[in-house]
């Protein structure tokens, strides 16, 4: 059951422009807390991975979505850090 909650979120990407402000920033901590905790792993951690990483080049309300999700990702590192290196091999080399 958990799995097929797991795929309907990424389903709901399409949508996550529509929603509520309040809804959304929910979403973008339950999406960053899935990849933190290792809850997916494989292939759906990589598109988890990539949907973020997408919704940094659309509307400022997506940016703020996929922002609010790193945030989980990186508690513990700096924005220097992150600004000096390349975001995804950030991202891939702590989570994959």
């Amino acid at each position: 059951m958990l799995s097929c909650i797991l795929l309907n979120l990424i389903d709901e990407v399409r949508f996550f422009g529509h929603f509520p402000e309040k809804e959304l920033l929910q979403t973008a901590l339950l999406f960053g807390s899935i990849i933190k905790e290792k809850i997916v792993e494989g292939i759906i951690q990589g598109v988890y991975i990539d949907c973020l990483l997408d919704k940094l080049s659309e509307t400022e309300k997506l940016q703020n979505f996929s922002l609010n999700a790193l945030n989980i990702l990186f508690k513990d590192y700096s924005i220097l850090e992150i600004e000096q290196k390349n975001l995804k091999k950030i991202i891939e080399n702590k989570f994959l």
